[in-house]
């Protein structure tokens, strides 16, 4: 099976892009910190789901990733004190980093 049958991003407007929810943010922090995760052990499904659709993760045999977009916006938000991600600008900084 290709992994382009799991494909459900789609070509988004960038202006129309909401703020990740709380259950995105987990996903994307889980996939940063650890790197591809089996679907029964992503931290939330519907968090998941909402990154494919932003781009930032994406879906094949059974794993899940970041997307190279989802890496860059990961790389580009500063980290706190205690070496957590600090999410609270995510989509400023996507959107910065996309429009390059």
């Amino acid at each position: 099976m290709l992994c382009e049958d799991h494909h459900r991003r789609t070509t988004r407007d960038p202006s129309s892009i909401q703020p990740l929810s709380k259950f995105a943010l987990e996903v994307i922090n889980q996939l940063w910190k650890t790197g591809p995760v089996w679907d029964g052990y992503v931290v939330s499904k519907t968090g998941r789901d909402e990154l494919v659709d932003a781009g930032l993760c994406d879906r094949c045999e059974g794993f899940n990733f970041m997307t190279k977009d989802g890496v860059r916006v990961m790389a580009s938000i500063p980290k706190n004190v205690a070496g957590q991600v600090a999410m609270n600008n995510l989509k400023d900084e996507r959107d910065a980093i996309l429009s390059s």
